[in-house]
């Protein structure tokens, strides 16, 4: 009621109609106001001065004497600010950008002031969207009148508004644009804010090296500028003892929690905000050292302190952390209270804080992040409880999650930032799935509906960036040309960048690093101002991008052939579950093994590799056949085609090696084992949606039949495999040139003539990005490098071009590259080393080649998994193509007859030698 009150004589004061004061107050008495409001401000009665300088600024309205009047009006906004009336703040700026709008004086400055104003407020009540909007706005001021100095503070507000819904890897791009600004500037404070923020973002990100550095430059930049005990030295402290405390050394946390405290407590009142956030963080560092007696402690007297300030966040917050606590206590009814404590604190509308049944809808928050921290712990001590009436709370509430999930992904724009939500939504799904599990085990009677509940969720859990990707190429089909046009130009010149910023790093070029940093930063910004406009100018586009559900599992069922079984599995820490799914039935099972399956997958996929005899292979195949098959060979039965949807550690080992018979043990030959290639041909994907998901792409006039690429780099040092250092020249692979001739020949002898062969110097990067779409069957026989710690900068080696022809550099085809081309190919093989290898990143797969040249539009890919010796794989390739052209099989098909002849035909051959080359792709 006070702040209504305020607000309206705000409102009142600041209107230019005539109001009683106004029309007592003489023109002659401007001076004085002005001087009266100075004097307060002075003596910090911040509230006081407000009084006056709004007098005052009815004389200068009137009197059009507007720089002073801007001057003051910023000064009122920001005494508003200081007095901690951000409700009030926010309708004052509100009323004074209006009253701006007609006059003729420049005030870009001002209006780009109190959008960054209204953005901050906005990020204080969680409105994030209009956070971002008002934070535009400023963008687009600054930027239109050339304004450098205001820019830097837009750019650091931007990288605030996205860092809050997770978006760091955006986030960091503004702050580092923000920091080249400021570098040479002689604003040293907005450089060390620069500097904090930066290091925040990189704390969020678990790169605590890089946090802790930026935070101590930070920390003396401004010791430069502020004396000891300045509150942004405090604040500094306390960045530190987060950072400390994020990385677990709580011993050094807690000295700068502990020094900051001190320091505030003299300072300010004993109720103060800053009181409270300090205790708050003390009590996290003695939560996470188990010392739960003092995290209580500490939560409740800053929680005592938020209440008072009626601030909803801070105390979800605190109440999140108090359920965490009595949630490690084991004291279950605690614990669901506070969450639900949390939950309505942080709701709009929903206030049940004592049915533990009841929960917000998805829409009815104001912190996201804290929101589904909120669920997900409620959902966690509801899932420990274990009865199944709890079990069904949680399950809802893993629903729910599911939901915002979805929401949330809507916000991410950078590659990176999706990546870490698939990593945080993983712990949802495999709990989702759990609970789905225990529940179809205790409802016998409801085994189908929980079936199909945590095969969702399994789903949910696998590519769920790449089936995004796909889904947008699919909505961009009805746009106009010269959009798509314009969006490919973007994307291509991103990709080059990217390029040439690694290229110049690996170089330690400072110079052309900042250049590409700064150009890919624009690029950035041009993508994302082309995306916002087609998502608010087409509606379709938005909607069909945007399009959450998933085809569920009757749907799948009905897609497989009838002579399939889809197999998909889901790995959790302590279990691995799997899915068995044909066109008349659907099962899920828990395997046997328990935690103890990582071990045997880890030595089966060692004993593919390196060189085992005959029988101490067998030993662990059909030790890991065991695990990962025999449950389910009831519903092998009568089926000849597997397609295995794998996940964790899986992804990196083929099925088809794995015997299904134990076989003796000093057998001798690789032959005379049950390999289950002998049985099954083999299909794999990242997940069922995507292999029945259409792929819409624009069919060029004529699709020639296949085109074969080699390099062959005859004039360099001969190698035995396909694979290379990324450092050296290429080594010569002679026998990938009598591979593509022979593969050409298989075509033309069975009257099919549209095949072109490209070799030698004339397999360059930039033939093959010319001519690729024009072809059903794409071979690629050349080097291939993979990149576990930047996945995207894998790439496939072409012949560099002339002007390139010294420096390696160039004919690099990187990941990032393909998935900005354009292909209408059946299949593309990658007859190159581990092209389908790579990091495995948590809720989305192993990022290899192969899964670029599927968003590129390949419906099919051979990759793989694996270093690969050059003349096997050439005769094994060459063998593959007969199978295809001339038997006319499918590729899954052609696959196994060849695996199946070099096995007959090499019986000594370890599986290392076939079992490699695995197919992806569409039914």
């Amino acid at each position: 009621m006070e702040n209504l009150r305020q607000l309206l004589t705000y409102i009142l004061l600041s209107l230019t109609i005539t109001y009683s004061t106004v029309a007592q107050t003489k023109p002659t008495n401007f001076s004085n106001f002005q001087q009266k409001a100075d004097s307060l401000q002075k003596m910090g009665k911040f509230e006081l001065a407000n009084q006056y300088f709004v007098k005052t600024n009815q004389q200068l309205y009137k009197a059009e004497k507007w720089a002073r009047y801007l001057t003051n009006s910023k000064q009122i906004i920001i005494n508003l600010l200081k007095l901690q009336k951000f409700d009030l703040c926010y309708e004052t700026t509100l009323l004074l950008l209006q009253k701006v709008k007609p006059i003729s004086y420049s005030t870009h400055h001002f209006r780009a002031f109190t959008y960054s104003i209204l953005s901050f407020l906005s990020l204080s009540r969680n409105h994030i969207k209009k956070a971002i909007f008002y934070d535009k706005k400023a963008l687009q001021l600054s930027l239109k009148h050339n304004n450098l100095k205001t820019l830097p503070s837009v750019y650091i507000n931007l990288a605030s508004s996205y860092r809050s819904i997770g978006a760091f890897e955006l986030a960091e791009s503004y702050l580092k644009k923000a920091m080249s600004l400021l570098k040479n500037s002689e604003s040293r404070a907005l450089y060390a804010n620069a500097f904090n923020n930066l290091a925040i973002v990189y704390k969020d990100k678990k790169e605590y090296g890089k946090a802790l550095y930026h935070a101590k430059q930070a920390l003396n930049i401004r010791k430069s500028i502020y004396s000891n005990g300045h509150a942004s030295i405090d604040n500094s402290f306390q960045l530190l003892g987060l950072i400390y405390r994020s990385s677990k050394n709580y011993e050094k946390a807690l000295v700068y929690f502990h020094e900051s405290l001190i320091y505030r407590k003299k300072k300010y009142n004993a109720t103060h905000h800053l009181i409270a956030s300090a205790l708050f963080n003390k009590g996290k560092t003695y939560y996470h050292q188990k010392i739960y007696d003092q995290a209580l402690k500490h939560y409740h007297k800053s929680l005592y302190i938020w209440q008072k300030y009626k601030q909803n966040t801070p105390v979800t917050n605190t109440y999140n952390a108090i359920a965490s606590v009595y949630q490690n206590q084991l004291k279950t009814q605690e614990a669901l209270k506070a969450y639900q404590k949390a939950l309505c604190y942080n709701s709009k509308t929903f206030k049940d804080s004592n049915n533990v049944a009841a929960t917000p809808g998805s829409s009815e928050y104001n912190n996201g992040r804290l929101f589904m921290e909120s669920l997900r712990g409620k959902a966690a001590v509801l899932m420990a409880k274990g009865d199944a009436g709890s079990l069904e709370i949680a399950l809802k509430t893993y629903q729910l999650c599911d939901e915002l999930i979805q929401k949330f992904r809507q916000q991410y724009v950078r590659h990176q930032d999706k990546l870490m939500l698939a990593k945080i939504s993983a712990e949802v799904y495999e709990n989702a799935l759990v609970t789905c599990y225990r529940l179809m085990r205790q409802q016998k009677n409801k085994e189908a509906l929980y079936t199909q509940l945590a095969f969702h969720f399994s789903e949910r859990n696998k590519a769920s960036i790449l089936r995004e990707a796909l889904q947008e190429a699919n909505a961009r089909f009805g746009l106009p040309q010269k959009l798509v046009d314009q969006e490919q130009d973007l994307k291509v010149n991103l990709a080059y960048y990217t390029k040439q910023l690694a290229n110049a790093q690996a170089r330690k070029d400072s110079v052309k690093v900042n250049r590409y940093q700064n150009k890919l930063f624009d690029l950035n910004q041009q993508h994302e101002q082309l995306t916002q406009t087609l998502e608010k100018n087409y509606p379709s586009y938005y909607q069909l991008k945007y399009k959450t559900a998933l085809v569920n599992l009757k749907r799948i069922q009905q897609s497989l052939p009838a002579q399939a079984l889809l197999v998909e599995y889901f790995t959790t820490p302590s279990q691995l579950y799997a899915f068995a799914v044909s066109k008349t039935q659907a099962k899920m099972l828990a395997l046997p093994g328990g935690k103890s399956f990582h071990g045997i997958i880890k030595k089966y996929g060692r004993s593919i590799k390196t060189r085992k005899r005959a029988g101490d292979f067998a030993k662990a195949s059909y030790k890991a056949y065991q695990t990962l098959m025999a449950p389910l060979e009831p519903y092998m039965a009568n089926k000849t085609q597997i397609i295995v949807i794998s996940d964790g550690k899986l992804l990196g080992v083929p099925f088809e090696p794995l015997i299904s018979k134990k076989a003796p043990e000093m057998i001798a030959q690789f032959d005379g084992l049950d390999f289950m290639i002998k049985q099954y041909q083999f299909l794999y994907h990242y997940s069922a949606n995507l292999m029945v998901q259409p792929m819409l792409r624009k069919q060029p006039a004529q699709r020639n039949d296949f085109l074969g690429m080699a390099p062959v780099f005859t004039k360099n040092s001969q190698g035995n495999t396909r694979d290379e250092s990324a450092n050296q020249p290429p080594q010569a692979l002679p026998y990938t040139e009598k591979e593509i001739d022979k593969i050409s020949d298989v075509f033309k002898q069975n009257g099919r003539h549209q095949i072109k062969s490209v070799l030698h110097t004339n397999a360059t990067e930039q033939s093959f990005k010319t001519i690729g779409q024009q072809y059903k069957y794409i071979h690629l026989a050349t080097h291939s490098v993979t990149n576990a710690q930047q996945p995207e900068l894998a790439y496939i080696q072409f012949e560099p071009t002339p002007a390139n022809k010294d420096s390696y550099n160039e004919g690099k085809l990187y990941a990032n590259e393909i998935y900005a081309l354009s292909l209408n190919a059946d299949l593309v093989v990658l007859s190159s080393c581990e092209s389908g290898s790579g990091k495995i990143e948590r809720g989305e797969g192993m990022m290899g080649l192969n899964r670029s040249f599927l968003y590129a539009g390949a419906r099919h890919v051979m990759y793989s998994l694996w270093k690969v010796k050059d003349r096997p794989t050439s005769e094994f390739m060459i063998n593959f193509y007969k199978k295809l052209v001339v038997g006319k099989h499918s590729f899954s098909k052609a696959l196994q007859l060849a695996k199946q002849e070099y096995i007959k035909t090499h019986p000594l051959k370890r599986p290392h030698d076939w079992a490699g080359f695995l197919i992806i792709g569409q039914l």
